[in-house]
């Protein structure tokens, strides 16, 4: 069995660069460890058996929601699997960021319903706060 992680990291591959990215970094600064797909899936391996091991693994998952997330299946499948896991254990295990605007939080809200009782982070892309809240899920998983 592979090493125990932190957090897994959810999210869809637009946007990687602009949030996953920095996120990483942040987290690998600060120590923490992550299950991240660039790192942990390599040529030829099965990428459903990989996740599904990483999210095994990991003792939260960071869920990275953004339109992109919203119209990708493999992240929402994720989430739909995580939110299960959470709701037959009664542990909590998905800590959702939301990326973008109020409609789209809306949107967000409309889809998954059950993310409304959860304490959430709104970033929104345009404005110059997105380190603080990458900062923020830092102290949170420290």
């Amino acid at each position: 069995m592979s090493e125990l992680k932190d957090v897994f990291i959810c999210h869809a591959s637009e946007d990687k660069s602009d949030i996953i990215k920095p996120l990483v970094a942040a987290f690998k600064r600060e120590g923490i460890s992550y299950w991240y797909d660039e790192a942990e899936i390599k040529w030829g391996d099965s990428i459903t058996e990989k996740v599904n091991e990483g999210l095994r693994i990991s003792r939260y998952v960071i869920v990275v929601i953004s339109k992109y997330f919203l119209l990708k299946r493999w992240p929402q499948r994720e989430l739909n699997s995580v939110l299960n896991v959470e709701s037959s254990t009664g542990k909590v295990r998905v800590l959702p960021l939301i990326v973008g605007t109020d409609k789209v939080k809306g949107d967000i809200f409309q889809k998954y319903p059950l993310l409304n009782d959860k304490f959430l982070s709104l970033i929104h892309i345009s404005e110059p706060t997105r380190p603080l809240y990458i900062s923020y899920a830092v102290f949170c998983l420290k």
